[in-house]
């Protein structure tokens, strides 16, 4: 009877250690994989900021063009005005 009961204890112990080795095997596994992911995360934020600062940099780049396009409507409307009058004058 006692020698049953000690192979039942052994019996469990060894679940119990084999348990405990998953366990921790889960959370190595785990803690590998939110790793990853944080270093994912962290890849895509830096190339978010990179896109932004293209957008930034091409919205500037538009905003300086609609500028100067503006500055040359201007100029082509003076001429304009003045190639007209010269023709009314003449």
């Amino acid at each position: 009877m006692l020698d049953s009961k000690d192979r039942e204890i052994r019996h469990l112990s060894e679940k119990v250690r084999t348990m405990e080795t998953e366990y921790d095997l889960l959370l190595q596994k785990d803690g590998k994989e939110k790793l990853k992911a944080t270093r994912e995360i962290a890849d895509l934020q830096a190339k978010i900021d990179n896109l932004e600062a293209e957008l930034r940099s091409a919205n500037r780049e538009m905003a300086s063009s609609n500028r100067d396009t503006g500055k040359f409507d201007v100029e082509i409307s003076r001429l304009s005005k003045e190639r007209d009058l010269t023709r009314y004058l003449m």
